[in-house]
């Protein structure tokens, strides 16, 4: 199993997404010295083979295991310009409708700068999953 060093949380982004790799590279320069260390998906899945591959972990340091927009939510209140959605997110059904445009986006991640120009996925994860689907 893969542990976090001392004292710091765990993020696991799919770094087989070029969209992924753009919001991990602008949040990491902004968190590494808030004690985060992060994990490419594909890393993670060697170690964690159950895992969900249909959005990002975050493991904190105290073994919290957050997910998806959970997770998202998290790293946002580190920017401090991104802050204010999480805490809309805890305005009634906010949560849930951040929680729904997650999910899309996460589906469709392959469309935000994985895809070729024939519009065929070249992500991957995203590839092993519609097999999976099918």
């Amino acid at each position: 199993m893969l542990d976090a060093p001392a004292g710091r949380s765990i993020v696991v982004w799919d770094d087989e997404c070029d969209a992924c790799n753009r919001m991990k590279h602008f949040v990491e320069s902004r968190v590494l010295a808030r004690r985060y260390t992060f994990c490419p998906l594909r890393v993670w899945l060697e170690t964690h083979p159950d895992a969900s591959t249909a959005g990002m972990h975050l493991i904190t340091p105290d073994g919290r295991a957050l997910f998806g927009i959970d997770a998202a939510l998290h790293v946002a209140g580190l920017v401090w310009w991104l802050r204010p959605l999480k805490w809309a997110s805890r305005l009634p059904m906010m949560h849930g409708v951040f929680g729904a445009a997650y999910r899309w986006f996460a589906n469709n991640r392959y469309r935000f700068g994985c895809g070729n120009d024939e519009g065929r996925t070249s992500c991957r994860l995203n590839a092993q999953q519609q097999r999976k689907s099918i």
